[in-house]
C-alpha cells in the first residue's frame, strides 16, 4: 500500500539532513510499540517533494508531497489512524490530506527508481551500527543479504496468506 501525504507550508527551515524526523514521526504515528521499528523494514519513504533551497534549509511555500510504502496494508492504516490523532508532522507542517495510490498494473517490463534514500547498514562486533556508503565495498553484500531477506520474508507471508484463506 502506498499511501501519499499532502502536507501544509513549513514554518520552520527544513535542514538538509532532515531524514531522520520523517523516520521519527511514521514511527510516531505508528504507534510506540510497532513491529517495524528497529526490524526488518518491509516500508518505505521517499524524500520530501516541492521544496527550494534557500539560504541554509528547505522551503516548501506550496506545501510538500511524501510518500510512505508498506508491505502489508495494515500497517497503511494504523498510519492513516495515528495521522488522524495527531496531524502535526515536523518544521511547522500539517497533514492536510492523505490519498491511497493505486496498485500499479504492470503489463511489460517497468523501469523502477527509488523515491528515497538507500540505507545499506551492518551491525558491527560491539552491537553498534555501522551505516555503509555507496562506494564501501561491504555495501553491495549488506544490500544483497538485506534484498534477499526480505523477498524471502514477503515470499513466506504470502505463503501463510494463501494458506489462510
Amino acid at each position: 500500500m502506498r499511501i501519499q501525504l499532502k502536507l501544509s507550508p513549513n514554518t520552520q527551515p527544513v535542514p538538509f539532513n532532515h531524514l531522520h524526523e520523517l523516520t521519527k514521526r511514521l514511527h510516531h504515528w505508528l504507534g510506540p510499540q510497532n513491529a517495524l521499528h528497529d526490524g526488518l523494514s518491509l516500508y518505505s519513504f521517499g524524500w520530501l517533494r516541492g521544496g527550494e533551497r534557500i539560504g541554509n534549509g528547505l522551503w516548501f511555500p506550496n506545501g510538500a508531497t511524501w510518500n510512505v510504502s508498506f508491505y502489508n496494508s495494515d500497517y497503511g492504516i494504523q498510519l492513516a489512524k495515528g495521522i488522524l490523532a495527531d496531524r502535526s508532522a515536523f518544521f511547522g507542517m500539517q497533514v492536510d490530506k492523505a490519498i491511497e495510490m493505486p496498485f500499479p498494473q504492470f503489463t511489460e517490463k517497468q523501469l523502477f527508481r527509488v523515491d528515497g534514500a538507500v540505507v545499506a547498514r551492518q551491525v558491527r562486533d560491539d552491537l553498534t551500527r555501522e551505516y555503509l556508503l555507496y562506494d564501501n565495498p561491504e555495501a553491495d553484500e549488506a544490500l544483497t543479504r538485506v534484498f534477499r531477506k526480505k523477498c524471502w520474508t514477503q515470499a513466506s507471508m504470502l505463503t501463510m496468506q494463501k494458506t489462510q484463506m
